[in-house]
């Protein structure tokens, strides 16, 4: 069985590979790419903090930094999540809401406020 080439472009998001990324970008629409839960490679970068990989997919790929999870979380929701201040910053000052709620009504502030970033 061939390995799905979606996968392999969000494991190399997860995983900080930026090699890999921009070689799976030439691929496939990386803006369009998601998980089976809605996550995109940039929700993953922003949830491990890896500011590099989220530069490339905003800059250079074109992903929004308002797109919403199956749960409606943005990539600014999950930077907050995890206190990764540097790529909070940088998805805010490329337009991310940082008041727009999930599902749960939780939001990017809610979750800096909990985890104190």
């Amino acid at each position: 069985m061939a390995p799905n080439p979606a996968a392999i472009a969000l494991l190399a998001a997860l995983d900080g590979n930026l090699r890999l990324l921009k070689k799976m970008s030439k691929k496939m629409d990386l803006r369009v790419t998601k998980d089976p839960k809605g996550l995109n490679a940039l929700h993953f970068a922003a949830n491990k903090g890896s500011l590099e990989i989220c530069k490339f997919l905003v800059e250079d790929v074109g992903v929004d930094v308002n797109s919403v999870s199956s749960v409606g979380a943005t990539p600014m929701f999950y930077a907050a999540l995890k206190g990764n201040l540097q790529v909070a910053r940088y998805l805010l000052d490329h337009g991310s809401d940082p008041a727009k709620p999930s599902e749960r009504g939780l939001t990017p502030l809610h979750n800096a406020a909990e985890h104190g970033a």
